[in-house]
């Protein structure tokens, strides 16, 4: 990655922060096709809740993390190639840009609309994959009235 050789806290830090959030990017998508998988072809209102709180979940979620994550790391990797006079303004920069309302943890708006959607697709997935779909509760109801 350009720029990150320059780095006064060393070339490890900030790679390996950006690594990190570069991975979780992709792992966002991939826990949400789990729990989509768990609810496919289950066609119930709680399923419902669980396929759009999983939207809401991948889209804020994963804005959080590039904007929290990879926008912090090359705000302070930046910070890092500034003269050392300059270094200790532009410092608050950072503290200022991870503690707005948009993007601040814990409850900035991005995290917390998307770790809500996350436990509320959960909580629904599990609803709708514990209830048994209705064709298997009506066809149960059918054996039990002819003795079967």
């Amino acid at each position: 990655m350009p720029g990150l050789e320059g780095s006064r806290y060393g070339l490890g830090p900030v790679l390996s922060k950006l690594v990190v959030h570069l991975d979780t990017l992709l792992f966002i998508p991939l826990m949400t096709a789990a729990v989509y998988l768990l609810v496919r072809g289950i066609e119930s209102p709680v399923a419902l809740i669980c396929r759009i709180a999983l939207a809401f979940f991948v889209v804020f979620y994963a804005a959080f993390e590039v904007l929290v994550g990879i926008g912090t790391g090359v705000l302070v990797n930046d910070i890092n190639g500034l003269p050392p006079s300059d270094e200790a303004a532009a410092a608050p920069l950072v503290e200022d840009f991870t503690s707005n309302v948009l993007v601040g943890a814990p409850l900035g708006v991005l995290t917390s609309t998307g770790s809500v959607a996350l436990i509320v697709a959960l909580i629904a997935a599990g609803v709708a994959s514990a209830a048994p779909p209705e064709h298997l509760a009506r066809s149960r109801s059918c054996s039990a009235c002819l003795g079967s």
